[in-house]
């Protein structure tokens, strides 16, 4: 494959930015890891109470008046 036949010459500055890339990556997954697994149990017990909740929205004072022709 091409990327890793590139990564078998002698050229520490690509192998760096590979390592460095892979390094980001690998703490990606784990930061998803973490949220996905360990984290779970704290985001179902906010569920539960973000389920049913009732907004009240106030009307809007540009619907509540008599329009004018013409007017913005």
């Amino acid at each position: 494959m091409l990327i890793f036949d590139e990564l078998k010459r002698n050229d520490p500055q690509l192998r760096l930015l590979a390592v460095t890339l892979a390094g980001g990556l690998l703490v990606l997954l784990a930061g998803l890891w973490w949220v996905q697994v360990v984290s779970a149990r704290k985001y179902e017990s906010h569920l539960e109470t973000q389920s049913y909740r009732t907004v009240r929205i106030p009307p809007c004072a540009e619907n509540s008046r008599p329009r004018r022709p013409g007017a913005r």
